[in-house]
């Protein structure tokens, strides 16, 4: 239910940040580091402010996980719907960092189970339960092209510093 903030070098802890109403699931720095979006089994992703502990807003749209950060830190893609990784989830879609309001949702990305940005943030690659790998316009939410041949569950996805590969990890469920 609590999110604890420390300083490495100190060693000691900056700020205890409260809100949720389960147990913390997953947790992501934003890239400049001002921002940590948590998400929880209370089905939030609440937006903090790392300095002040302040709650920025809470990104409504989206489940627990997965969530990745834009490069510039503005947004957030992640998964609408809730449930355990095996029981599906709907359309994944993008939300305003400071206003948590949804940007746009992405047709036909049904039983995503893992997300990433492109380092650019052009590109969005999304992977499923389906068994494909996509990728979408990060700008607009529409699907670029399908990667065909990923053996299984699309566990988790990545795009190559230079956006040039797509790497994803399969599993059976």
């Amino acid at each position: 239910k609590l999110v604890k903030i420390w300083d490495v070098e100190a060693g000691t802890e900056v700020t205890t940040l409260s809100g949720h109403g389960a147990k913390v699931w997953s947790i992501l720095f934003s890239p400049d580091g001002k921002r940590v979006i948590s998400g929880s089994f209370d089905k939030l992703n609440v937006v903090w402010d790392v300095e002040t502990g302040a709650e920025v807003c809470t990104l409504k749209e989206l489940r627990e996980h997965p969530i990745a950060f834009s490069p510039d830190g503005k947004r957030v893609v992640g998964t609408q719907g809730h449930g355990h990784v095996t029981e599906g989830r709907k359309a994944m879609a993008t939300c305003d960092v400071e206003t948590g309001e949804m940007v746009y949702n992405s047709e036909g990305s049904a039983d995503v189970s893992s997300v990433a940005f492109s380092s650019d943030g052009k590109r969005v690659v999304s992977g499923a339960k389906n068994k494909l790998v996509k990728i979408w316009n990060a700008e607009t939410g529409q699907e670029v092209c399908s990667l065909v041949g990923h053996p299984g569950f699309g566990w988790s996805v990545a795009i190559s510093p230079d956006g040039k590969r797509v790497v994803a990890g399969a599993g059976e469920v």
